[in-house]
């Protein structure tokens, strides 16, 4: 039997590959979530409240998802994604950036006056969360070498 030849764009591959490598992050992440027992954070807390089973069938699920994505990949010939710790930290905290400035007072304006008591508690402690967040994307950006 004679396979069909896909007529595919070069943009139409672009956007399967994007969603797709952004797909199989997302399931990854998932199936670590699974795996994992209670997370606990300063501001969340998430409880495994999945039983045995229930994590082995959404494993299996996500096994039976990366089956039709390996397909895919095959099919259309599309390239893996290879991205470094050191840009995926870095572009993590591009966005923490963004979100840390959005605490500081001025923009809390949008949602009301802020009271002189609210900046001073979290104006100083936002300036060091920023400092710490730019310091450590220098860390990531400088290449500091191991002597």
């Amino acid at each position: 039997m004679v396979e069909k030849r896909i007529k595919i764009t070069e943009a139409q591959i672009n956007s399967l590959r994007t969603s797709l490598i952004i797909f199989n992050r997302v399931i990854d992440e998932i199936e670590l979530i699974c795996e994992s027992g209670n997370k606990i954070g300063v501001l969340y807390e998430d409880i495994n409240d999945l039983s045995g089973q229930e994590r082995e069938l959404v494993k299996k699920k996500i096994r039976e998802i990366r089956k039709y994505i390996n397909y895919l990949k095959n099919k259309l010939n599309l390239l893996k994604e290879k991205k470094s710790v050191r840009n995926n930290i870095a572009s993590r905290f591009g966005s923490l950036w963004e979100m840390v400035c959005e605490l500081e007072s001025k923009r809390l304006s949008a949602y009301g006056k802020v009271d002189d008591t609210l900046k001073e508690v979290t104006d100083p402690v936002v300036k060091k969360i920023i400092k710490l967040v730019n310091e450590t994307t220098d860390i990531l950006t400088k290449r500091i070498i191991d002597k």
